[in-house]
């Protein structure tokens, strides 16, 4: 069993300082494979650390058909490709609403309109 497969078992029992290890070992790839999915750096970083998440809390599926890389790549893609689709929903443009006006009167902004908080 290689040092990957060894640590996956570690971690299965529990041992964080294995997923500690496996993180060491594979942050670099995976942050790698974020930024080519994801240009913001910042963006592919917490895209890579949910899929890390995702991968250490579904660790008991992993079956070893693949190696664990592989399956954790998958994970991050797919983890990138997520985020992509909730940046997508979240930045509709006002012009594409129906009935909202992208542009506003001065009048919205006057202190007579604004209330106190």
């Amino acid at each position: 069993m290689d040092i990957s497969g060894q640590l996956v078992e570690r971690c299965r029992r529990g041992d964080s300082k294995a997923q500690f290890e496996l993180y060491r070992l594979y942050a670099s790839a995976m942050f790698s494979v974020s930024c080519r999915i994801i240009p913001d750096k910042m963006e592919a970083e917490d895209a890579m650390q949910e899929a890390f998440f995702k991968a250490f809390d579904k660790l008991d599926t992993f079956r070893n058909e693949v190696t664990f890389g592989a399956w954790l790549k998958r994970i991050v893609v797919n983890t990138c490709i997520d985020h992509l689709k909730r940046k997508r929903l979240l930045t509709v443009s006002i012009d594409d609403t129906p009935g909202v006006s992208a542009q506003a009167s001065n009048d919205d902004y006057s202190p007579e309109s604004v209330e106190e908080v």
